[in-house]
């Protein structure tokens, strides 16, 4: 179903932004790079 699709790449697309909100927050001040758990 393209519905379902859409859905789930909506899902993913926020999923992605969550994660790299995450990572800002976990950086310390500064730091570029991603955090390395």
């Amino acid at each position: 179903s393209i519905l379902l699709e859409e859905y789930a790449r909506e899902m993913i697309v926020l999923e992605e932004l969550h994660l790299d909100e995450v990572n800002k927050m976990l950086r310390k001040p500064g730091e570029l790079r991603a955090f390395a758990a």
